[in-house]
């Protein structure tokens, strides 16, 4: 066993084990608060306290640890995704000094957003419609107006590009052909709505017109009084003919001399 001070207490993925040895290095993939398990979990490493001690089945693993370097840390467990992460010690004190300025960048972007959105009501929905009287150069006016405004509210939120994938239903080894995509003038995009960032991207790049389907009750004509069935066409049993169900084919017919 080993002092070390600097081991970290926080959820860690992957962690390179250093031995005096230094003949190898132990990968860890999967961690709880208390234990570190390798990859082909026959070495367990406990942690307790500021100690780690090393035990497992098998090959024991000779000498002393040295240090702890961590090698890809992520937020979460593999095995426990939805997992809240340990935040490590001292970040709250950062977080504490950082919050007012995240306030203060939150309530410049959000007036700035609003001063755009003033502006695309006064130029898009005013002034461009002028221009209706001539629809090629009012579609082309309203695009290039939209898609600057729409690109600045991205920018301003963080998103500086966002790539476009085509991702084809066809699967196979088989040769690709790639579907072109380009929505024209009387098509229709159905999109499963998912954020606000979506309807950005969308007017950015074809400047549609944005349709909310709604649900509405439907009028049903009221039902006439039912009247008794007098005739039910076809068969009335599974086997024979059709002539069976009917009583005239059942009745005998007399011989004729």
């Amino acid at each position: 066993m080993a002092n070390t001070k600097d081991t970290p207490k926080t959820w860690i993925s992957e962690v390179d084990l250093k031995r005096r040895s230094d003949r190898d290095a132990t990968s860890i993939t999967w961690c709880t608060e208390s234990a570190y398990t390798t990859r082909d979990s026959k070495t367990t490493f406990d942690l307790h306290g500021e100690v780690l001690s090393i035990s497992g089945s098998g090959n024991r693993h000779p000498g002393l640890l040295l240090d702890t370097e961590i090698l890809h840390p992520r937020t979460h467990s593999d095995f426990q995704p939805f997992l809240k992460p340990v935040p490590p010690l001292g970040s709250d004190v950062l977080a504490s000094i950082v919050r007012p300025f995240g306030y203060l960048v939150g309530a410049v972007r959000t007036l700035l957003v609003v001063v755009l959105a003033l502006v695309y009501l006064l130029l898009v929905e005013g002034a461009c419609l002028l221009l209706i009287p001539v629809p090629p150069l009012y579609r082309i006016v309203t695009h290039v107006f939209t898609a600057i405004l729409c690109r600045l509210v991205l920018l301003l939120v963080g998103l500086w590009w966002i790539p476009v994938e085509m991702v084809t239903r066809k699967r196979g080894r088989g040769p690709k052909f790639h579907e072109k995509w380009n929505p024209g003038a009387g098509d229709i995009i159905v999109s499963n709505w998912a954020s606000w960032l979506e309807i950005l991207w969308l007017a950015i790049r074809f400047d549609p017109i944005f349709v909310l389907p709604v649900c509405s009750s439907i009028n049903m004509p009221s039902q006439q009084a039912s009247s008794p069935i007098t005739r039910t066409p076809g068969r009335r049993t599974g086997t024979g003919s059709a002539a069976l169900s009917t009583p005239a084919a059942r009745t005998p017919t007399p011989a004729r001399p």
